[in-house]
Order: C-alpha cells, then structure tokens, then sequence
C-alpha cells in the first residue's frame, strides 16, 4: 500500500507478502500523506528499508493494535525520518526466528484513538527504526522474538543467538541439524539445542546432516535413537531395527545351541597335556580387532561375522535375514544380553557333559578336568562377558537423566542392573586374583588347583608364568576404554597406544616357551596395532560428524583391503603351524 498525499483509513486491514525493491514492503507513506489505521496485520512483507512499513518526510501515521510478523530478512521492521509523525498503541511486532528485534529511541505519542490531525501532527519524533537482524554465522536463535512499540524505548532483544553446539550444523540462524553420529534435541523452555554423540549406526548417516525430526536411522526412534519404532523389533547383530511381523522365524537358537554344543565338546574332551599357547593367541587377536573397527556406517560385515565366532556369538550378516529377529519385540538391551546366549549354555554344559560322561563310565567326576574345562571356557569366553555385562551398565547424563548409552529410552538404575552389579565386581577382580594365585600369593589348596594352575603356567617360561592372567587383565583395560569412551577419536588412539605398549611388552618379555608361539603372537599384535591405527583415520571422520565421499572415500577402500588382509593374517598362520600335523596324519 503506497500513499503519497492526502488521507487514508485502513480498518480491519491484512497486507501478507507483500515486498518493494526499494522501501516499503507493507506501507509506504510519502509526501504529506496521513493514514489511520486499526486493527491492522502486516505479515512476511519485504523490501530493503521498511519491510513492513516506511515513512518518508513530513508523513503521518497513527496505529492502534496491531500486529507485524517481519519476514525471515535481515532489514528494517519499521523506518520513519526525523520529520514523520507517529502515532501507536498496542502495536506489537515479531522477529522470525534466527533474528533478534533491536530498537532506536524515539519521541512518538501513545495515545488512543480516535485520533485527531491536530494531536498526532503536533509531535515530530526523532528518526525511528525497529529492526529484525539475523544471527551471526555459528550462532542460532529457535525462538521468536515479539516486542511493543513503546514510546523512548530501545531496550535490548529479550533473546540471544546462541553458540551453535557441537555435533549439529545451523542452516541459516533459525533450524539446527544433527550432524551424522549425533542426536540432537531442543528444549523449548529454553530455546536450546543439545546434542549427543550416538552409538555407532544409530543415528543421522547422511553424509550432510539431519532435520530433528529425521536424524534417526535403521526405523529407530526416541532418545538416543535408543529404540526401536512402533511395530518393529531390534535386530540381532545389526543396529537396525526390522518388522516384528519378520520375527520369530530365525535360526539364532538352533545355530547357538549347535555353536556351543561343539564349545562344550572342545573344552571337555582332554587334549593334549600342554598346550603350545598358539590357540589362545589367536582368539585373543580376533576378540580384540573386534574392538578396534570403527565406522559410521554398517561397514565390516564380514569381519564383525568372523571375529562373533571367536567371541563365541551367533554370527550375523544384515544381508541374512533368518537370524537377525529372532525373537518378537526384542528391543535393544534384549539384543545386547543375547550375546550371553552361548557363554551361558557352554558355562552351564560343560558341568552337565562332565556328569553325564562320569556316570556313563561308571566313575566319579574328576574335578581336575571339570575345573580345567571351566578355567578354559572363563579365559576364552572372558572379553565377551566383559564387553556384554559392561554394555548394560554403562549408563550417561542425557537432557536431565542418566540412561543406557546403547538403549538410551531406558532409564538407568533398573533391578536387572542392580543383578549384574556383583558379576561386574567379579569380573574386574579375576585378573588381579588370577595374578596372585599364579605367583603363589594365594595358595592352590586342591589337587585340581594345583592341576589347572600347572596348564595354565605350561605355555609361558617360569619367568612369565603368569602370563595368562596378565592377558586376562589386557582383556580388561581395552574392553572398558571400547565401552566407556564414547569419543570415537580419543577411544581409537587410546586402543592404539595399548595395543602398542602390549606388543613392546610382548617383545621385551617374550613369554611364550616356543620361539613360534613368540613369533605368531608378535605378528598377530603387531597387526592389531596396524588395525587400530588405520582406523584412527575413520574416528577422526566420525568425531566430527564428517562421512568421506570422493577421493577421501576412495583412500579409506583401500585402507580396508589392507586391513581385510591383516585380519586374514592370525588365521593363515594359524593353519599353517597345524599344516604338517594334519599332512602327518
């Protein structure tokens, strides 16, 4: 609406997107225009000075309530010369979020209608401008701002920009986007945004970033991504979630079952008196690169596959359904216990076969070889009770609560929590106690003591007899830096200096008896060194909420087939070293 002489009347008047290239996108007084207006709306108008309304020299304007929503521009609201004449009351206007309203003083009468020429005419204002600007770069404002126009006011914006957080992208000052591997949220009493790094795979993947209301992957939702959508059920060895109408037709028990029948077997039947310690090598290898393997994506499928058998898990594969859903409704922390499916099962078998054989025989149970199959099945099985037991207790502070870092909706503090507290207690004490019974601090009292600890001390020189609890205890520290640091970058370099400072102890003490156990357990760490090195590439990627695409995507291909090869290198070897065993049979 332009008016350039004479007298107008505006009531009950609405102007909505209207925009000038010059000055006044709503009105624009001229001359010696002079408007009264009531009950007047101006919304989303637009024009470099004035967006919603610009007065010129010696124009009038009085307005009584109304309302103005500037446009989402970083302009003038309202901009009136020194010479104009104003007139408001109950005039309100709002700034579009990621703009802050700022206001010059200014001498202009608040009066209510009716008005006369005489009244408003007598009082010319200074210059007057109300003014929406945009945050600054980095900075963010959700809310939106409404201020009235008082007559000598220029306090300042109620609101501020805010400091973008980290782990979200702003687009433009008013929306803020979780970048992959966080989840962001907003809390609206405080016109804040908070963001959180996600376990692996659950949250926004994109390589760019996510809206707040999409930045959870694989159908999940809620805090955290922690769970699964409504009608669908966490999938078994994958972070996706798949329809609970798939679930149920899995071969996840007859294929555990089967895996810890032969566990069973293998640890019950009597092998040979002492063993070289090249097994046990090798399942630490793999157990351990397990650890090691970094992505913001569902990568090394077939590698997280292999290292589940030595880690005594159902192997899954997201490209084979049958044994991803195996149960109904399972949600996350479900998923997680059922790495205990086989540990338990072999745990609880290897007592049941033993009894089973002794009667068969006609015999007592002989507790040196029962006692020897446990302490076998405890040392295999170690880093998967680790790593499971500390998954479901490692709770962390979000929006307010302290919740499961893998199952975020779920509070923390639960009564199956408190049921695992004492084997957590266990578990951190075995290798400090498997160090003192080995080195004679804490007497073998039984004949099958003395038996276990003799097979356990056979592998190692006297000088390192108690190697294997010290592995035990190398178990312990890489497994609680891969649960409990949740930054991908410091968790990688920390696993890499590990991994490092075991192999130069491996190199000084050289424990094994054997020069070729030696020789394959340096390589097999110096190839979890190499591993876990490589994937400090991918941490940094990932702490910074960064997926590589173009040449940086093409680098890490190649990084993944040498790491492939290296994870190959334990296992050839180890078939090697058996090689002229089953060619001699």
């Amino acid at each position: 609406l332009a008016v350039a002489n004479g007298v107008v009347n505006l009531t009950d008047t609405v102007l909505i997107g209207a925009n000038a290239t010059v000055a006044g996108g709503g009105v624009l007084l001229g001359g010696t225009a002079y408007a009264l207006a009531s009950s007047l709306h101006i919304e989303a108008c637009a024009s470099p000075t004035g967006s919603a309304i610009r007065m010129r020299s010696d124009s009038t304007l009085a307005v009584w309530n109304a309302s103005i929503f500037a446009a989402a521009v970083d302009s003038s609201v309202i901009s009136a010369p020194s010479a104009a004449a104003l007139a408001f009351s109950r005039v309100r206007v709002s700034c579009a979020p990621g703009h802050l309203a700022s206001e010059s003083s200014a001498r202009f009468l608040q009066i209510s209608p009716p008005w006369s020429a005489t009244q408003v005419q007598c009082c010319t204002s200074q210059q007057y401008d109300i003014r929406c600007s945009a945050c600054p770069r980095y900075t963010y404002s959700l809310a939106v701002e409404e201020r009235e126009v008082r007559a000598g006011s220029s306090a300042p914006s109620s609101l501020t920009c805010r400091a973008q957080p980290y782990g979200t992208a702003a687009v433009g000052a008013a929306a803020v986007r979780a970048l992959p591997g966080f989840w962001a949220t907003r809390f609206p009493d405080r016109d804040t945004v908070v963001a959180y790094r996600c376990p692996s795979g659950y949250c926004c993947s994109s390589a760019s970033s996510c809206p707040l209301d999409a930045q959870c992957g694989g159908n999940r939702e809620g805090t955290l991504c922690g769970s699964c959508r409504a009608g669908y059920s966490q999938a078994y060895g994958t972070t996706a979630c798949t329809r609970s109408d798939e679930c149920g037709k899995s071969y996840f028990i007859p294929v555990g079952m089967l895996l810890a029948v032969a566990a069973v077997v293998w640890f019950v039947v009597p092998r040979r008196a002492h063993s070289s310690g090249i097994t046990e090598a090798t399942f630490f290898f793999y157990q351990i690169a397990a650890l090691l393997l970094v992505s913001t994506t569902e990568e090394y499928l077939w590698e997280r596959a292999l290292a589940s058998l030595f880690n005594f898990r159902v192997p899954a594969h997201r490209e084979v359904s049958g044994v991803l859903c195996p149960f109904r409704d399972l949600t996350t922390a479900g998923a997680v216990a059922l790495h205990l499916f086989i540990p338990a099962l072999v745990l609880a078998g290897i007592p049941a076969v033993t009894w089973i054989a002794a009667q068969l025989q006609r015999r007592p149970v002989r507790k040196a070889q029962l006692a020897l199959a446990m302490m076998s099945a405890g040392i295999y099985m170690y880093t998967t009770l680790l790593e499971t037991v500390f998954s479901l207790l490692h709770c962390v502070p979000i929006a307010g609560a302290r919740r499961l870092f893998l199952a975020a909706t779920t509070t923390c503090y639960q009564p199956w929590q408190y049921a695992l507290l004492p084997i957590c207690i266990v578990l951190y004490a075995i290798p400090v106690v498997a160090i003192m019974w080995q080195r004679g601090t804490l007497p073998a009292r039984s004949s099958a003591s003395l038996a276990v600890r003799e097979a356990l001390e056979a592998p190692f020189r006297p000088a390192a007899s108690a190697w294997e609890a010290v592995t035990m205890l190398r178990r312990l520290i890489l497994v609680s830096v891969h649960v409990f640091v949740t930054n991908p970058l410091a968790r990688t370099v920390t696993l890499t200096v590990l991994c490092l400072v075991f192999l130069l102890a491996h190199v000084v003490y050289r424990p094994f008896r054997e020069r070729r156990v030696n020789v394959h357990d340096a390589v097999a760490q110096f190839a979890l060194v190499c591993i876990a090195a490589m994937n400090i590439r991918n941490a940094a990627y990932a702490v910074e909420g960064v997926v590589p695409t173009g040449p940086p995507a093409a680098t890490a291909s190649d990084l993944d087939t040498l790491q492939a090869t290296l994870l190959l290198l334990p296992i050839l070897m180890l078939a090697s070293d058996r090689a002229p065993k089953w060619a001699h049979a």
